[in-house]
């Protein structure tokens, strides 16, 4: 299903069934939105350099990311780079070190290297005219993740109400 792109003060929303899957910013700082957590936690808890992003959409949280003063080098993989293509004509300049794939994040998950300090879960898929979490988040993602972070690494995930899962449910899947 295709994105709405919409024209902001700040850059562009991207929504789908009328939920915002990113904000992309023309310059470094907050979203106020769920980015902003998503970017603080990822600053605050990253051991290492290395993040991995599952779920780029147009990278709503890295700008919050560079705001916060943090340089760690993001890998992300979507399934369309129609997000990234906007992010990248946008965010160019002050975005860092960025790296995209347009992929299903399992593959390129089980692709193996590099080792990540940091996973953003941040996956959804449109349902109904909403947003929910797809059932590879916790049927086949907890492992997989697991076995790509480096020691003492850290699972950052955004969890959608819709998913059908309490936090106690969810919560144990990503114990390291």
């Amino acid at each position: 299903m295709p994105f709405e792109i919409q024209p902001t003060l700040r850059g562009y929303r991207i929504n789908q069934n009328g939920c915002v899957l990113s904000e992309i910013l023309k310059e470094p700082g907050a979203t106020n939105s769920v980015f902003d957590v998503l970017a603080a936690a990822t600053a605050v808890m990253a051991p290492g350099p290395e993040v991995g992003l599952l779920g780029f959409a147009g990278g709503g949280m890295i700008a919050p990311l560079r705001k916060a003063g943090s340089d760690v080098r993001v890998r992300a993989v979507d399934l369309s780079r129609q997000g990234y293509d906007l992010f990248s004509r946008i965010s160019l300049d002050w975005c860092g070190d960025v790296n995209f794939r347009e992929c299903e994040a399992v593959e390129w998950l089980a692709r193996g290297e590099p080792r990540f300090d940091v996973i953003v879960e941040d996956l959804s898929v449109p349902i109904s005219g909403d947003v929910e979490k797809p059932e590879i988040c916790w049927q086949v993602l907890p492992s997989l993740i697991r076995s790509r972070l480096q020691a003492g690494g850290v699972v950052i995930a955004n969890m959608l109400k819709s998913a059908g899962m309490t936090w106690p449910e969810f919560a144990p899947l990503f114990a390291v």
